[in-house]
């Protein structure tokens, strides 16, 4: 029986309220907190609790969506919609499913009692979700310990021997000066001066997010039929809610929605404004709906009765956001400079733990090195206790040593160095025809993914998929012009707050 409408729209539903870091927050994550502050902020094991319905029922969900095997298998009678240039829908549909898998096998360990290890598994599935870390991103991280961010950047990209890697090297250095302008940030003295006096409250936050949401909403050259589709209805809302832990941009959440977050308590000032915007909204949201697009368009040669269709969130988003953070990072240095470097703390917590050591100890070793990088003591507790808790967490008694580490946070830095290693080294062969700054308007993908894409060019005069925001590119910095009627969603909430 041909897979129907009916049966993509139901399996759209599931897909679109499995979020992993909300199945992996600890149910008594704020007392534990409360327990830390009432206790001075001293180093201790912490012992988590978490919400084993939640997970089972997110694991029968997952295997609820088996019947996909036969679509993207092509034992579907529709087979005809994966033929073609629709090939790449049904590569990146079973993409996702697998990822799903490995997320199943994972949750799995978290309500196994007999496993002593979240994710201990021989089929490994946390790394197969996210990767690992290695001796080159534990290398840059102890550079940014030891140096500043712009001398660390060139002992691990520049520095060398240029004659054995002449391209790489002088593209990396030519990255640094134009697309991370040297680490300078796009706002005069003057300017940070008044962005920075600016107080702005969750609803504060809310107002400009919205602002910049409708004037890249008006912006936007989807195509006709997913064009229609946002101005009936549009894919994202905003939510100010003291559910929300960070200011995230959520393509999937446990109520069925695409959200972006906003935390009810958080206060920021104009310039941190500017920064979230380019990093959640200039960053993931649009790459989020230029990926989107890329499949509507795609498939809408097809017509609405397309089967699949309900399926495209799913087919755009990977749990591996590599790219996606990393998109994001280039876009904090963009707006404020070597401050919007990302912090080495992650992978090295990260490498520590994997080398047998629990909670209190990984807190103790942050402590130490963010005081070795020169910030105050309050600071160093509070990134202690942030640091070490992402990455415990699915673990219940971090006392243990036994070496799990959650690894999703190694994506800022390590996907800040798979960025920058591609935008020097992407042209170095005749294979690729566009830029990779450009194709990382599909940052929701894999760079497997974006590398399958940019094969399929013809020439390069021909491009993959329209780019949904044509006049904005990633890789163009600072204040365009003052005259420029259509500023990107940075630069023009930059001109709403200073003009």
């Amino acid at each position: 029986m041909a897979f129907t409408r009916s049966q993509a729209l139901e399996m759209a539903q599931i897909r679109s309220t499995i979020n992993t870091i909300e199945l992996i927050t600890p149910t008594n994550y704020p007392a534990e907190k409360q327990r830390w502050l009432d206790g001075g902020r001293k180093f201790f094991n912490p012992q988590f609790t978490y919400d084993t319905e939640a997970i089972k029922d997110a694991i029968r969900r997952i295997d609820s969506l088996a019947p996909l095997e036969d679509v993207f298998r092509g034992n579907a009678s529709y087979y005809e919609f994966f033929q073609y240039y629709a090939r790449f829908a049904g590569e990146a549909l079973q993409k996702r499913y697998e990822e799903l898998t490995n997320l199943k096998i994972f949750l799995q360990t978290l309500i196994d009692p007999a496993n002593i290890m979240p994710g201990d598994h021989y089929h490994n599935p946390l790394y197969h979700l996210y990767g690992d870390i290695t001796p080159e991103d534990v290398k840059f991280a102890n550079l940014l310990i030891e140096y500043k961010p712009q001398e660390a950047y060139s002992h691990q990209f520049v520095e060398g021997d240029i004659s054995a890697d002449y391209w790489g090297i002088t593209h990396r250095k030519s990255f640094f000066d134009g697309t991370l302008r040297g680490f300078k940030g796009m706002f005069s003295k003057e300017d940070k001066a008044k962005l920075r006096a600016m107080e702005l409250d969750a609803e504060g936050i809310a107002k400009y997010f919205q602002l910049v949401l409708d004037y890249m909403r008006k912006n936007a050259q989807y195509g006709a039929a997913m064009t229609r589709e946002e101005k009936e209805a549009p894919t994202y809302y905003i939510e100010v809610s003291p559910k929300w832990t960070a200011i995230s941009v959520n393509a999937f959440s446990e109520s069925g929605k695409s959200v972006i977050g906003i935390p009810a308590d958080r206060k920021i000032n104009g310039l941190k404004l500017v920064e979230l915007v380019s990093h959640e909204l200039n960053s993931h949201y649009r790459s989020a709906m230029s990926t989107r697009a890329y499949f509507r368009n795609l498939l809408d040669p097809y017509g609405n009765s397309c089967p699949i269709l309900p399926l495209i969130p799913m087919m755009s988003h990977s749990l591996d956001e590599t790219l996606s953070e990393g998109l994001a990072k280039i876009g904090d240095i963009r707006v404020s400079g070597e401050a919007g470097m990302p912090k080495p703390y992650q992978v090295l917590a990260i490498d520590f733990v994997q080398h047998g050591h629990n909670f209190k100890e990984t807190m103790e070793y942050v402590f130490e090195l963010t005081r070795q990088n020169h910030k105050t003591e309050n600071t160093a507790l509070n990134n202690a206790w942030n640091y070490t808790y992402r990455i415990f967490r699915g673990q219940r008694d971090t006392s243990s040593k036994c070496g799990y580490a959650f690894p999703k946070d190694k994506v800022y830095l390590c996907g800040f160095t798979t960025v920058v290693q591609n935008a020097a080294n992407w042209g170095a062969t005749s294979q690729h025809f566009e830029q990779f700054m450009n194709l990382l308007r599909y940052s929701t993908l894999t760079l497997e993914e974006l590398d399958s894409l940019d094969s399929q060019q013809s020439g390069a005069d021909y491009v993959v998929g329209h780019d949904s925001y044509p006049r904005w590119e990633y890789d163009q910095l600072g204040f365009q012009s003052k005259y420029d009627p259509c500023p990107d969603p940075v630069e023009y909430v930059a001109s709403l707050l200073l003009n």
